[in-house]
């Protein structure tokens, strides 16, 4: 399913983004660079503002971490979690979690949907690799699914699974302490796929059922 046994996070997470669709491979790479010039995914005002002007077709949810929890289209704004706290992010400001005991998160966006086909992308730094150290879930049942998770421990795996079964992407090696863009997609009934700083790293079949659960979106933890 994934590696390492206990999910425990050390890092940063700024950035982070979900869709109702999957994106382009034109897409991913631009917003790869807008990071890199220090630009978000929309239209927006310098940090510490968080207003998203013309967002991306299918934009559901954009924390960009400037100082509070808030969804910058105004859906869905999060809460912190006992391991939580702020840091210096990719762009202005990002969201801090501690290591801790794997029953701790970060944040949590209580009632965001279950979606079909999505992608949900991030910019994350994790100071020190430990374990299997999750970045953004959405899963149910202690990790048996279904739902789905974009996790980290040396690599990055986008994980989806059902209940019953799983399927994966996996990253070449990644290090700790520097920043990367992380795309994963789950374009139903076609492919998993997963993008590292704007390149296709992998994908499969995507032959997994529903995904569906009650949790709620997770930063940093499960």
């Amino acid at each position: 399913l994934y590696p390492g046994s206990e999910l425990w996070y050390r890092g940063a997470l700024d950035e982070l983004a979900m869709y109702n669709r999957a994106l382009t491979a034109v897409e991913i790479q631009q917003h790869y660079i807008n990071g890199l010039n220090n630009q978000p995914y929309c239209q927006a005002a310098p940090p510490p503002s968080q207003a998203c002007d013309n967002p991306p077709p299918g934009m559901l949810g954009y924390w960009r971490f400037e100082g509070n929890l808030n969804d910058a289209l105004g859906n869905y704004p999060a809460t912190m979690g006992p391991s939580g706290g702020f840091t210096t992010g990719k762009i202005g400001q990002g969201l801090y979690g501690s290591r801790t005991c794997s029953n701790n998160v970060a944040a949590i966006v209580n009632g965001f949907p279950n979606l079909d086909s999505f992608t949900v992308e991030a910019w994350t730094n994790v100071i020190d690799i430990w374990q299997a150290s999750l970045a953004v879930t959405k899963w149910a049942n202690r990790y048996g699914g279904p739902g789905f998770m974009l996790t980290t421990n040396g690599y990055v795996y986008f994980v989806i699974n059902d209940g019953t079964k799983t399927r994966y992407v996996q990253s070449p090696a990644v290090l700790a302490g520097s920043w990367y863009h992380l795309v994963g997609i789950r374009d139903k009934g076609n492919e998993i796929r997963l993008y590292v700083n704007g390149v296709k790293v992998g994908n499969v079949p995507d032959d997994v059922g529903a995904v569906a659960n009650t949790q709620p979106l997770v930063f940093h933890g499960a």
